[in-house]
């Protein structure tokens, strides 16, 4: 169960960049940061962009930005297993898609200051727009799942019950999310 606690995620980025099937946490808060953990297979390293890939135990690649107090990416290797602990903000919408929407399901919208407190003063993160449909819900768990515009399939766990109940009354989630950006890994 915890390893399926580490999966959340996602987004969104992405989703879920992410964040594809890493899943989503689409709790309602007053501050949108949260922070998540994954323990994964290392795909790519890029250290002029400070940005790391990594394969999640479900098969699903993520990248990451790398906060700049984050040492040491120069030395882990391709195919090397590590965890990451990772900080994201996003919001959600339940409502059907704008006609412009529906064009674009997936859009950039620019940068934003990293707010977490364990984050470096002025790091930017991207931020990103994406239409998501509801695909199932199980209210034993609390878990929605949803599939990204990019056809991946996202996972939210310990949804509250007024996001079950919105997701179970609505098709679509329109999602707002950074970047999932990694404050500190463990090899």
């Amino acid at each position: 169960m915890k390893a399926m606690k580490d999966w959340i995620a996602l987004p969104l980025m992405v989703v879920f960049v992410l964040i594809a099937a890493q899943g989503v946490c689409l709790a309602d808060t007053s501050r949108p940061w949260k922070h998540y953990t994954i323990t994964g297979k290392v795909v790519a390293v890029d250290q002029d962009a400070r940005e790391i890939t990594l394969k999640d135990w479900t098969g699903t690649t993520i990248t990451f930005a790398v906060d700049p107090k984050v040492e040491g990416l120069g030395t882990i290797a391709v195919g090397e297993k590590v965890t990451g602990h990772y900080c994201m903000a996003y919001t959600t919408d339940f409502r059907q898609p704008t006609a412009l929407e529906k064009e674009t399901p997936f859009v950039g919208l620019g940068e934003t200051i990293a707010e977490p407190d364990d984050v470096t003063p002025g790091t930017k993160v991207k931020v990103f727009k994406d239409v998501m449909r509801v695909k199932g819900v199980d209210t034993n768990v609390g878990m929605i799942s949803l599939k990204n515009s990019r056809g991946e399939t996202l996972t939210v766990f310990d949804a509250g019950h007024n996001l079950i109940d919105r997701a179970n009354a609505c098709s679509t989630v329109i999602a707002t999310y950074t970047e999932p950006l990694i404050v500190s890994i463990e090899n």
